[in-house]
């Protein structure tokens, strides 16, 4: 049971992290501003 429970963690940790990169490159692809992807990376 407690190994299921880590996987399932990790797993969502790494779609919150996806979600996060999906979205700011929509939202630059968007603008199609290129400034404003440097701007959020840093």
């Amino acid at each position: 049971m407690k190994k299921s429970i880590r996987r399932n963690e990790k797993m969502s940790c790494i779609n919150i992290i996806r979600a996060k990169i999906v979205g700011r490159i929509f939202a630059v692809v968007k603008r199609q501003t290129p400034y404003d992807a440097q701007t959020l990376a840093a």
